[in-house]
């Protein structure tokens, strides 16, 4: 029976097709197409578990030094970590 190949997998057959079976070739091979974008646009969020579930949320901030910076968390981790901001305020 066919499997969908792993990421693993995939990684040698990277290897074996475009850099003489060596995998640590393919490996940088494979991060330099997708830090420049030759795969096209790729989420690593993860999606929602269920429809009710809101998966990740973009969180925006603006840091002390004027930096800002986009933040992904998980709802349940940003809700604890809002509780427990406002009990430190109190």
């Amino acid at each position: 029976a066919d499997r969908i190949p792993t990421g693993e997998d995939m990684l040698f057959i990277v290897a074996d097709n475009t850099c003489k079976g060596d995998p640590e070739n393919a490996a940088r091979k494979i991060l330099q197409d997708f830090r420049v974008g030759r795969m096209g646009p790729i989420s690593l969020q993860l999606a929602p578990e269920s429809e009710v579930d809101e998966g990740q949320q973009s969180v925006q901030t603006l840091r002390k030094d004027g930096l800002n910076v986009r933040v992904v968390a998980d709802p349940t981790e940003f809700k604890r970590a809002s509780e427990e901001l406002e009990r430190k305020k109190q």
